[in-house]
């Protein structure tokens, strides 16, 4: 099976900005965007951020079946502000997401804008879906 592969950039400048960040029921920032779902499409978007200590629970992904859209949360993640650390962190990140759903017909990587520096540390958002039928 061939792979489809799409990224995109989503500008979270305004969600920062606000007083608070959105949070899901566990209580997770939780920042959001939206992909299309074209008709009987079966998607699974990255719904918790990934513990590289500990494996998936029952929520950490989301099985889309019905509607039109696709949410995609975008999850936080922190790294070193060292730039190559940075990159490597990120990189596995989204290596970890690839793996998770091998058999995927399509991936789609969402990249939100700003990175931040907090503390000492980079802040980058990451939303991942990919579809499965």
């Amino acid at each position: 099976m061939q792979r489809n592969h799409t990224a995109e950039i989503f500008n979270i400048q305004p969600f920062l900005e606000a007083d608070e960040l959105p949070v899901d029921a566990q209580g997770n920032p939780q920042i959001q965007q939206v992909i299309r779902r074209e008709g009987s499409e079966i998607w699974k978007a990255r719904a918790e951020p990934l513990k590289f200590t500990e494996d998936d629970g029952p929520l950490a992904w989301t099985l889309v079946r019905e509607g039109e859209l696709v949410r995609v949360p975008l999850l936080p993640y922190r790294t070193s502000s060292d730039p190559v650390e940075a990159m490597l962190g990120a990189m596995d990140v989204i290596q970890r997401y690839v793996e998770a759903v091998p058999n995927a017909r399509r991936t789609h990587i969402i990249l939100g804008r700003p990175i931040e520096d907090v503390d000492g540390e980079f802040r980058f958002w990451v939303g991942f879906a990919a579809q499965l039928q």
